[in-house]
């Protein structure tokens, strides 16, 4: 059996192939040439019937060869350098297996000459025909979907098997155009077609050379600092990050390409439908704001669901893009919802009364906007068909704990907005089934600047105290938080959108740094060192229990994300914000979402005067009864 099996493995290649059928035709019209040739075309000399017999001999030999080589499995890019070497290599073979064939038959039904001309005949053949068959493959691509050019970082394995894949798959979004590598012996290494130029070092240059759109992190298990050092300078070149996630199982698996083709790829996979309209639930706010212009810039239509509190200030610069639509509205009114959910692919849900402060002031306002307009909103996703549905979180969830917090980690949460979060979190994965397959992201403290910026966040609220003040006034200053740039949330939800189904599905994700965890002290002595006028007060303890310092290994590991801010560059940003004259007066309303609510924006929200929400809070066992709902006291500060 193990004899036969490759001659199975050769007919099935053979079968299936649509390769195997033109070069056969073509090694059997180069055997009648080279016959006709080596009798200068006098036709009379020829003998058909034993012609007839070496050409179909010829033709079947050739197959076999090629089918030996791997040529009819896909192994090789149509036209490459490599297929192109192991076409001449069947040629070679089959013209000498030819030859010696027609040499033990007698009388001779060829000239021995012809196995040779016809091997030359039929490899220009093949040759030319692939050639012309990847030019009308390049004009079909060219006129369909558009491919972005990226530059592939790492030569090793992973890279190469990712390159020939791109290569080789029409219907992948990314045309590598160079590999960089810091190995010196892969320096004038090809793949696909794709030649080594150089060296991470090269990484601008090599860019802006090629007009490249991206750049694709292909290293086993690629250094954190590596990987932030690369986007970062990526931004700076105005183009983006890819990341291989799980790049060692990448390499040990059967098929490493197609696994991280997928993980690459914005489409979801085969049978399900591709993800190009989104639904954005509050993205007139502070982290949605962030998230429109990477939406935009990737091609996304983008459907905005915000009744617009603060204006239409934050999204100004994208209101007259052809691809955004804005519907001013309430996202609790189940009619709006289903309005808004015609024809979207995905839902991205960012909508939410945001902070303790701001939800103690009306607790049972809080928990109309954010659980149970949550459970309609999904509700109305899954029953519209939407697979995709990306909710905002928090790690507030985690309350007060003196651990490391990850994914797993029991949740203690000591406030209301954190308790009405978990609460979703329930729901979602109550419904999540097969088609529906909420993303949860759970956000830790976010800082800097965005559309509409706030200063009742910590970092930000420092900084404007640092600059205007001249004072940093620390409260209870040994909790530790985990800080967030408000972009870096913002490419994470965008990271979640485009990857592959099987990577988020059902996942939650904590979103941030580990080298981002900071006790309030630090990050006062952080801001102290970069506006060293200001003075740094310590007020003694703080009210707010909420103490914890979370792991991010999980969306490092599964969707390969790293922060490109630090808390020190955030700092830098809003300073900068006050330098120019952006902002000026950081205690107005606008910027907090307390102070706006108790100022009368609360007044213009819809009320709806029911008793469920309670009921709901409950329900889902979140420790919220109808009588503790009442029960969580009112805080201050950021």
């Amino acid at each position: 059996m193990k004899r036969c099996r490759p001659r199975v493995a050769t007919a099935q290649v053979m079968a299936a192939s649509p390769w195997w059928v033109p070069d056969a035709a073509l090694w059997f019209i180069a055997v009648w040439a080279a016959t006709w040739a080596r009798f200068d075309f006098e036709l009379e000399q020829v003998k058909v019937g034993p012609t007839a017999i070496v050409a179909a001999t010829a033709a079947i030999m050739a197959g076999a060869v090629g089918g030996a080589m791997g040529i009819y499995r896909r192994r090789y890019i149509v036209a490459s350098f490599e297929e192109c070497v192991a076409l001449a290599t069947v040629a070679a073979v089959s013209s000498t297996l030819l030859l010696v064939t027609v040499g033990l038959m007698e009388p001779y039904p060829v000239p021995r000459s012809v196995p040779v001309l016809a091997g030359a005949f039929a490899l220009g053949g093949t040759l030319a025909v692939r050639w012309l068959a990847r030019i009308l493959a390049r004009r079909h691509l060219n006129n369909g979907m558009r491919r972005r050019k990226v530059v592939v970082l790492g030569a090793g394995r992973t890279g190469q098997n990712l390159a020939r894949q791109m290569q080789l798959d029409e219907r992948v979004p990314y045309e590598p155009v160079a590999l960089l590598d810091d190995d010196p012996g892969k320096r004038h290494l090809h793949v696909a077609g794709v030649q080594v130029r150089g060296t991470r070092r090269d990484l601008a240059s090599v860019i802006t050379r090629f007009g490249a759109e991206a750049v694709v992190i292909a290293i086993t298990d690629p250094d954190p600092e590596l990987i932030r050092d690369v986007s970062t300078e990526a931004a700076l070149l105005g183009v983006g990050a890819l990341i291989v996630p799980h790049a060692a199982q990448l390499v040990r698996s059967a098929r490493p390409a197609d696994d991280a083709i997928k993980a690459l790829d914005p489409q979801p996979a085969p049978g399900a439908p591709p993800i190009r309209r989104v639904l954005l639930i509050g993205g007139a706010g502070y982290i949605g704001s962030a998230v429109i212009p990477k939406l935009l810039d990737n091609g996304y239509h983008v459907r905005v669901l915000d009744l617009l509190l603060f204006g239409t200030e934050p999204i100004a610069p994208w209101l007259e893009h052809p691809r955004l639509e804005v519907i001013k509205a309430d996202f609790r009114q189940v009619d709006t919802v289903v309005r808004a959910m015609r024809n979207v692919d995905a839902v991205i849900h960012l909508g939410a009364i945001v902070g303790d402060p701001a939800c103690a002031l009306d607790e049972e306002l809080t928990i109309e906007v954010n659980l149970m307009a949550t459970r309609m909103i999904a509700e109305v996703a899954k029953g519209s068909g939407v697979g995709r549905f990306i909710f905002a979180s928090t790690c507030s969830v985690y309350g007060a704990s003196d651990e490391i917090l990850d994914e797993r980690s029991a949740l203690n949460p000591v406030s209301l907005y954190a308790r009405s979060k978990i609460a979703c979190e329930k729901v979602l994965h109550k419904m999540a089934d097969d088609q529906f397959a909420p993303v949860i992201v759970r956000f830790g403290t976010v800082y800097g600047l965005s559309g509409r910026t706030r200063f009742d966040l910590v970092v930000n609220l420092l900084t404007a105290k640092a600059v205007i003040d001249h004072e940093i006034t620390v409260m209870g200053g040994d909790q530790w938080r985990p800080f967030l740039h408000v972009d870096d949330a913002a490419r994470a939800v965008f990271m979640a959108l485009e990857a592959a189904p099987a990577l988020v599905a059902n996942q939650v994700f904590n979103v941030g740094a580990d080298d981002q965890n900071y006790t309030i002290s630090q990050v006062g002595e952080i801001i102290h060192r970069l506006v060293p006028t200001a003075k740094l007060i310590d007020l003694g303890s703080d009210t707010d229990r909420r103490n914890y310092r979370v792991s991010f290994s999980h969306i490092r590991r599964q969707l390969g994300f790293v922060p490109r801010y630090t808390v020190a560059q955030g700092v830098q940003q809003v300073l900068r914000a006050f330098v120019q004259g952006r902002v000026t007066d950081y205690r107005a309303s606008l910027y907090s979402n307390v102070k706006f609510l108790n100022d009368g924006g609360k007044a213009q929200l819809v009320r709806y005067e029911n008793g469920w929400a309670t009921d709901l809070l409950h329900e889902a066992g979140c420790g919220i009864s109808p009588v503790s709902l009442y029960s969580v006291s009112q805080r201050s500060g950021p």
